[in-house]
Parts: C-alpha cells; structure tokens; sequence
C-alpha cells in the first residue's frame, strides 16, 4: 500500500495532469472530428480532456466564452447511485450503478493502489477511450477524478462478460448466434487496428467483451491498450491473461496488431468449442507451455453444430 500526503497526493495529480494536458495538445491533430469525437445533447461537437483542473469538457462552438462552452466530461461521484458489484480485476471492481436515470457500470479503481503508475495508466485509458464510437466498442461515458477517488464510467451491458455468457450461463447458444458474436469481435478490433494512429488492444479475450440485451458484442477494458506510433509496440510488460496471449506478449517482445489477431483467434476457438483454453493448466504452465511447445488447443469438429 503506498501511503502519502494529501500534498503529495495533490501534487502528483497536478503534475500528471500538466503532462497529459500537453500531450492531448501534440496528439490532437491525428484525429478526425467525425470519428474521433461524439456530439454532446445540444448537438455541438464534444471531447473530454485531462487538463490541469481535472477532467473538463470542450466544446467546439465558436462564440462561447471558455466557461459557457464547457461540456460537462467529469461525472461527481454524488450523482452516482451504485448498486451491485458485477465484476472485479486486479486493480478495480465494476459495480453497476444509476447516473442522470440511466443504468451505467462504473470501474472504480482500489484506493491502495493509487500510485503514480496507475494514475498515469488511469488518464492514458480515459485518453484512448474518449476517442472511440462504434458499436462493437464500449461507450466511455465519463470519469471520476479526484485524490479520493478514482472512475472510469460506461455504458452498462446487462448480459455481462462474454465468458459469463458461455461458460456461466445455462441456455445454449447455437452456433448462428455465436459466429455472430465472433463477427462483432472482428468489427470492434478492426476499428481499433484503423485509428489514426493505430490502437492496439494487448488484453484482448472473452472477460474482456461484453454482450448487451440483443446479443450483441462490445469491445471493452482499455487498461493495457496502446497507440502504435512505430511498425512495433516496444516490449512493454503488463497483467494479462496467458490462455489468450500471443507467445511475444508472454515474451515481453515487441508485439503490433497482429498479436490481438492471435488473440481473436483463441476467443474466435472459445466460441466454437464452448471451451475455456488450456483449462487444464493454471497460467504459469499455459505461459511455460506456449513459449516452450507452440501448439493450438484441441479442435473437435463436432462443437460447430
């Protein structure tokens, strides 16, 4: 647990929003107005920045003064009536919760673990989220950004994870439905693979995507995500999951787009064996295992009909 005080607490905010501020400003040019940014209820065009006074809103209307053209980004922890725990990771626990009378899900990160890394892997993945619409890609909705708490707020999928849907769930999916779902996964990965610049996702398996009430499949958990300014991301260590990790992620290798392909390719096996990879293994041997004997796990034929 790190323990500091509240100056130091505040100093550490005030510098990590000073340099987010700046790089918002350096990498702004490499969006497009229509896909990266949403249009807010006056039909104005809207993006969230990380700046010095925390989360605020921008609007692009010309003639407003800089207090009247704020658009509210940053959501009050008040005004979030939290209900019940629906997930919980390394680093956080996600409750569904109600905000301006609509359900949302609310990722809210531990407080023992507020250090300077997570701050800066907290506004990088608010940074990459605010950019993203399309439907097969969780909305980012808002954030709650204080010394006392951390938040990340979405839209909330009834159905849960993908892996909840096929391994905790009793009803059967046939395999129309599932090749469907496959196909969402697909789409929500492609877009990320096409932003300017790239993102690649590095976390990419069924936990990790979530299905609203049409069966439909989102592209969720930012939290290893990077922009890929270079043909290679450098090797970056990370918490993943080692069942759905290409070999040069576990390696800590330089990695691109094509090791979330590989990842697909095992959620893409999950769907259509209604298995769980390597569930025979815990994750030091799937690790050993895959970097030491490259194989695929067994395909039956017969889980397709």
């Amino acid at each position: 647990m790190c323990v500091s005080t509240a100056a130091e607490e505040g100093n550490q905010f005030q510098k990590l929003n000073d340099a987010k501020e700046q790089t918002e400003v350096d990498r702004e040019p490499l969006e497009t107005e229509e896909d990266e940014r949403g249009r807010g209820s006056n039909g104005k065009q809207v993006s969230c920045v990380v700046g010095s006074n925390g989360i605020r809103g921008r609007s692009s209307s010309k003639g407003d003064n800089d207090s009247s053209s704020k658009v509210d980004c940053e959501i009050k922890w008040e005004n979030l009536q939290l209900a019940e725990e629906v997930g919980q990771g390394a680093f956080a626990a996600v409750y569904r919760a109600i905000w301006n009378e609509s359900d949302v899900a609310v990722k809210v990160y531990f407080a023992s673990d507020y250090r300077e890394e997570t701050l800066h892997e907290y506004t990088k993945e608010i940074e990459i989220m605010k950019r993203l619409r399309h439907p097969n890609v969780l909305l980012f909705m808002g954030a709650v950004y204080s010394p006392q708490r951390l938040a990340l707020v979405t839209e909330f999928l009834p159905r849960g994870s993908l892996f909840k849907t096929l391994h905790r769930n009793n009803q059967t999916l046939d395999i129309k439905r599932r090749l469907k779902m496959a196909l969402d996964v697909a789409k929500g990965m492609n877009y990320l693979h096409h932003r300017n610049p790239p993102i690649v996702h590095r976390d990419l398996k069924s936990s990790n995507l979530l299905v609203d009430k049409n069966w439909n499949v989102k592209v969720g958990d930012f939290g290893l995500s990077r922009w890929k300014h270079a043909t290679f991301l450098s090797a970056k260590s990370g918490i993943g999951t080692p069942q759905w990790m290409a070999p040069e992620v576990l390696r800590n290798d330089p990695s691109n787009e094509k090791s979330d392909v590989y990842s697909f390719g095992v959620i893409l096996w999950e769907l259509m064996t209604v298995s769980i990879p390597w569930d025979k293994l815990n994750s030091l041997q799937v690790s050993t295992h895959s970097l030491s004997y490259p194989t695929r796990p067994n395909f039956h034929l017969e889980a397709w009909l």
